[in-house]
């Protein structure tokens, strides 16, 4: 029996029938293997069976369970198994042989010594596509330092380059290089998935964190690997483009993206200084940032005049790209993220009705879709087991040794 078979033609979605073992934990691995499942894809999580995955216990934004292990793990059956034993190894093994994918996030080399690296794996299963996802990749001297998104937001200049001017560096609010490796490792997988498709073999993934931060800063890169400069510390303003930035209203914030002349000459007249749109210091946008001293201060004086609400009111009749800062939970409660069914309800077996944030995309003919809660730690291990062949009295040998 298959361990699949429990929820084979159940899915929806355009990767049903695909299956994956998901050993990874935290932020990278898991959402990307979320991502994977609400696509249809079969996902097991397999998690260490003591405490399990580390975001179970990382804050208490909801009653009972982690907001962050719960945002990160929907659409995914869960069990344990100590992968360092030989038995607990045993059960990762006989998962990856009927797997399409299996992606980890371990340090190099510590699944090879468990003999649960590819080089093993593909023996048993030749159309295994086997991801891995690292802090700074295969080679090189950081290659045995724990990959963890402050760390590599501080060393690959994404910090440097957020904040303000004569102030301390900051990390980016939400971890970007875990969301980053996880939307990359997605992409990998499917390209494989794909290549497997035409040469009947699946293949290793490698990626890091590390080329996911400098992924994310494609633009600043071309920049700084081209010339002498190093990209400027400027709060919520562009290098590149101004104005494009929030300014201060006289009760909050509006944010006010300025990218073309068009724009830049209507919003000269709503400040009541249209010579500004010929102004040699001010006319295009290269003029606009070297003069980018002058220039801001002088629309920081207007904007802080009026409301936000006032704004936001003359900035859109006039066609002009403006928001304003919300905060997140303003943000998820805004009449258009519920049009657009960014927010969701779904039923968790301990918490009752439990909101969520809805599928990021929409397919005409395969639309995926949200079936599973998150699941409790180990949830789902007695049945998985069973279904690889295991019987009741060796599940209850490797509960009893702490395997499972």
């Amino acid at each position: 029996m298959s361990p699949w078979q429990e929820v084979d033609g159940l899915a929806d979605g355009p990767l049903a029938g695909v299956r994956i073992v998901d050993l990874s934990r935290l932020l990278a691995g898991p959402y990307c293997t979320m991502i994977l499942g609400d696509l249809g894809a079969d996902v097991i999580k397999v998690e260490k069976p003591t405490n399990g995955d580390e975001t179970r216990f990382t804050d208490s934004m909801v009653v009972g369970e982690s907001g962050y292990y719960l945002g990160m793990n929907r659409n995914k059956r869960g069990i344990t198994a100590d992968v360092r034993t030989p038995e607990g190894a045993e059960i990762v093994r006989r998962l990856a042989t009927d797997a399409d994918v299996l992606i980890e996030n371990f340090r190099p080399r510590y699944l090879d010594a468990r003999s649960l690296g590819y080089d093993e794996l593909k023996l048993d299963n030749p159309r295994l596509v086997y991801c891995s996802i690292t802090g700074y990749g295969t080679r090189g001297p950081l290659v045995d330092r724990p990959g963890m998104d402050i760390l590599t937001q501080a060393s690959c200049g994404l910090m440097a380059i957020t904040g303000e001017d004569g102030r301390a560096p900051v990390r980016i609010g939400p971890p970007v290089a875990d969301f980053g490796a996880a939307f990359l490792a997605s992409i990998a997988i499917l390209a494989a998935l794909r290549a497997r498709d035409v040469t009947g073999t699946g293949q290793k993934i490698d990626l890091s964190l590390m080329s996911a931060s400098f992924a994310l800063v494609a633009n600043f890169a071309a920049g700084a690997l081209n010339s002498d400069q190093e990209v400027p510390r400027l709060g919520s303003a562009h290098p590149q483009i101004v104005p494009y930035q929030a300014f201060e209203t006289s009760d909050g914030y509006v944010a006010i993206g300025i990218i073309n002349k068009k724009f830049w000459v209507r919003f000269c007249e709503l400040l009541g200084c249209p010579e500004w749109a010929n102004d040699e210091r001010f006319r295009r946008n290269r003029d606009r940032i070297a003069n980018r001293e002058i220039l801001v201060p002088f629309i920081e004086e207007r904007i802080r005049k009026s409301t936000t609400a006032h704004w936001l009111e003359v900035l859109e009749k006039a066609d002009i790209p403006c928001a304003p800062v919300a905060s997140l939970r303003e943000a998820l409660e805004h009449e258009q993220s519920t049009a657009n069914g960014q927010v969701m309800t779904i039923e968790h077996p301990r918490l009752g009705p439990m909101r969520c944030l809805g599928l990021p995309y929409e397919f005409t003919d395969t639309p995926g879709s949200i079936r599973l809660a998150p699941p409790d730690h180990g949830e789902h291990t007695a049945a998985v087991l069973a279904a690889i062949g295991y019987s009741p009295e060796d599940i209850a040998r490797l509960e009893g040794s702490a395997v499972v």
